[in-house]
């Protein structure tokens, strides 16, 4: 398991550091685990796999190469 930053996590999903906190506190969006004291690292897979779960909700079709 590869753990990524916060700041990686707001990149990688464009959501505001807002949105993030509400859609991980209603079950929405993977949990971050807590490293240290003042960090915290989230699952790169688990992130991944909800960005691919968001883009299939969708009906976005990945597959175009326009």
């Amino acid at each position: 398991m590869a753990l990524i930053s916060r700041n990686e996590v707001l990149k990688k999903t464009s959501l505001s550091p807002s949105t993030l906190w509400r859609k991980e506190r209603a079950g929405e969006f993977p949990k971050a685990v807590r490293i240290s004291t003042n960090r915290v690292a989230y699952d790169a897979e688990a992130v991944d796999a909800w960005i691919q779960f968001v883009i299939s909700a969708t009906g976005y079709d990945t597959s175009s190469s326009d």
